[in-house]
């Protein structure tokens, strides 16, 4: 199975991913896309209805 997004985040610089050793690493700018995923993720969220209220 070939992992695309792995490329792609090594073309952006986002993660260092190795081919032929399948190890994917961290870079400089990894930490700072987390954060802003992190953040993104929290002002998006929507919490799911309790199923269990619905009954």
């Amino acid at each position: 199975m070939t992992q695309v997004h792995l490329e792609t985040l090594n073309e952006l610089g986002v993660a260092q991913y190795d081919d032929r050793s399948k190890q994917v690493k961290p870079t400089d700018a990894t930490y700072p896309l987390t954060r802003q995923i992190r953040w993104i993720t929290t002002e998006c969220y929507t919490p799911a209805e309790d199923s269990s209220e619905l009954k």
